[in-house]
């Protein structure tokens, strides 16, 4: 049973019947409220249960499926089988052979078949409405009928005529089916309420306005921050293109002049379900809290013009990190579309900077993007700029995107994995072509740019999974480097941390030698930046003096702690050495590259050394290091 009851309801004309389910229910330890109501009265009282808080509506024969052909809400009708309909006739049939049958808007197919199984005259009273109901009874005793057989309310009108009736009561089958019924309603509603409320909640807390429409075109949707935006947001659905969205499946982008100088940036995207579109939303974005964005931006984009630092920065010596800075250098040297892949901490974006030092491009610009902290109108606006008049505030003559400020330079995308397929789309045309279109203009801008990108994320899983198109991870991968995590260089783990230690302005001697098997016994999950955060946090509380090994150990043993209570499952991973996530597959073949990875480590980059000690022959494991990018 769920932690709070669930609240049913029976709506029926049929006393009988009505304590029949409630006696059923208790049994199973449900409560069931009943209303007794007419036919005419049955759809207001369960409107009025419904907005009390009663989660499923069930209603016995006639009444159960009125109610379920007029409410925008499950209803469970508790229908007759035909074995009780059986009983119920041949108890009647000892009052008279020609029995009247109550029936609600059709004649039941059985009537013709029991008349003859039973030897008797049946005689159906169609009735939808009470009144029918009633003048349907007298009626059929007028004409003989000895016996009326339906429910309570009909008993209840037969006796008040001075004939005898027979109430046909659901099988205990019946009831059960329609108590299941309504429990798995119940639950259901229950879940989607809740993921409903987590939807909500998320929506109303976007700093974005979020109009939508359904198929008839009523406003659906419209959070807080599109109410202060739009106050008029149902009469500017032509504006917003929602109606051209959904009738063609297609998304649209544009701007919205709300007057005194007001604009609002959208874009507007279909709601399809099962490939058939049914409604649209549109998400809106001040124009001048984009060009506020864009401004910030601007103020820090000298910064990310050079690169600032080279190979000699990068620390390490362990053999992996040598043949790593190895096959970066030997890339830098070509023009070629790089993708640096590694965990989140482990240095990618140093090795781009390096990488633009010695390339070919080292005398032109550095830029440097993070995909993933940018919306994606923002990220459209900075990558490939925009034309006059695109929106209120445009730079007279347009403002260039930093491709084009990278023209002649390197342009370093962090997060690619993060970037909307719309963006990617864009982006791949700038790899086939060298040409750029900005944001409301017609004409092209042609660049010559190096991409670098990076990715904590396996874009491989990703084009997978359908999440980036093959065909521009293609284009950005021509080259490919695999940045370790510090738990495969344990041995640059000591130098690592005195190096960071310096450079948190903390005076004191070298840390000692006992500290070493310590940090190197830990897995580091954040890789460096975790190392400098345990640093930093221990030349706080350390002040001034020499290096207390007690307060190390202490520290070290609360960011284990920490680090299980934030990623227990990959913390696990890391303990066990097999990766949490992905298929059979794909874990298979990343615990494979990292025993060749770890492999080629021991014995200093020989494969003959690696190929004895692991049985495979020299050719299978060149194949094996190109299939996993370590050749």
């Amino acid at each position: 049973m769920p932690e709070h009851p669930f609240r049913f309801a029976f709506v029926s004309n049929s006393r009988a019947i009505a304590e029949a389910v409630r006696e059923y229910a208790q049994g199973r330890g449900m409560g069931m409220e009943i209303r007794l109501a007419s036919m005419e009265k049955a759809l207001p009282v369960a409107r009025e249960l419904l907005d009390d808080g009663v989660e499923v509506i069930l209603g016995g024969g006639g009444t159960g499926r009125l109610m379920r052909g007029q409410l925008r809400h499950p209803v469970v009708t508790i229908s007759n089988d035909h074995l009780s309909v059986l009983r119920s006739l041949m108890q009647a049939r000892q009052y008279s052979s020609s029995i009247a049958v109550t029936c609600y808007e059709r004649i039941p197919e059985w009537v013709g078949p029991f008349a003859e199984l039973l030897h008797i005259s049946i005689l159906p009273i169609l009735f939808t409405t009470t009144q029918e109901h009633v003048e349907g009874i007298a009626s059929a005793i007028r004409m003989g009928a000895g016996c009326i057989v339906g429910g309570g309310i009909s008993a209840e009108v037969a006796q008040a005529q001075h004939c005898p009736a027979v109430i046909v009561m659901p099988s205990l089958r019946n009831l059960e089916r329609a108590l299941d019924e309504a429990v798995n309603i119940a639950v259901a509603m229950r879940r989607d309420n809740e993921r409903l409320a987590w939807m909500s909640g998320m929506v109303e807390a976007l700093h974005e306005g979020i109009v939508g429409i359904d198929a008839e075109e009523r406003l659906v949707l419209h959070n807080e921050m599109a109410r202060h935006l739009l106050p008029q947001a149902a009469e500017l659905v032509e504006q917003l293109r929602l109606r051209r969205v959904m009738q063609t499946s297609s998304p649209a982008e544009g701007v919205v002049s709300l007057g005194k100088g007001r604009e609002l940036l959208f874009s507007a995207h279909p709601v399809t379900v099962r490939g058939k579109s049914c409604g649209a939303f549109a998400v809106l974005s001040p124009a001048s809290r984009v060009r506020e964005l864009q401004n910030r931006l601007k103020k820090n984009r000298h910064h990310s013009l050079s690169a600032r630092y080279s190979f000699a920065d990068i620390i390490g010596d362990s053999p992996v990190m040598r043949a790593t800075r190895e096959k970066a250098r030997c890339f830098a040297a070509s023009g070629g579309a790089l993708y640096i892949h590694g965990e989140s901490g482990t240095g990618k974006e140093l090795f781009a900077h390096a990488v633009h030092q010695e390339s070919p491009q080292r005398k032109g610009p550095f830029v440097a993007l993070n995909c993933g902290a940018l919306p994606e109108t923002l990220l459209e606006s900075e990558l490939f700029g925009y034309e006059e008049g695109a929106f209120t505030g445009a730079r007279r003559g347009g403002k260039e995107g930093l491709l084009e400020v990278a023209s002649g330079g390197t342009i370093f995308l962090d997060e690619i994995g993060d970037i909307s397929p719309a963006v990617q789309v864009r982006l791949l045309r700038v790899l086939e072509t060298g040409e750029i279109y900005r944001l409301g203009g017609e004409r092209p801008y042609t660049v010559r740019v190096r991409v670098i990108s990076s990715s904590w994320k396996d874009l491989v899983h990703e084009v997978r999974a359908g999440r980036f198109r093959a065909d521009l991870f293609y284009r950005l991968s021509l080259l490919r480097l695999d940045i370790p995590p510090l738990r495969e260089r344990r041995e640059d783990i000591p130098r690592l941390a005195q190096r960071l230690l310096e450079r948190s302005g903390c005076r004191l001697e070298p840390l000692p030698e006992s500290f070493a098997p310590v940090l190197q016994e830990y897995d580091w999950p954040g890789n460096i930046r975790e190392l400098d955060a345990l640093l930093q946090r221990y030349a706080l509380l350390l002040g001034t003096g020499k290096h207390d090994f007690s307060l190390w150990l202490q520290i070290l043993q609360e960011l284990r702690m920490r680090q299980q209570e934030l990623t227990p499952r990959e913390a696990a991973s890391a303990e066990t050495g097999v990766p949490a996530e992905g298929t059979l597959r794909e874990r298979l073949e990343r615990v494979e590259a990292a025993i060749l990875r770890e492999s080629l480590r021991r014995f200093g980059g020989s494969r003959k050394k690696v190929a004895t000690a692991l049985d495979l022959s020299l050719n299978t494991l060149w194949r094996k290091m190109r299939q996993h990018h370590l050749a």
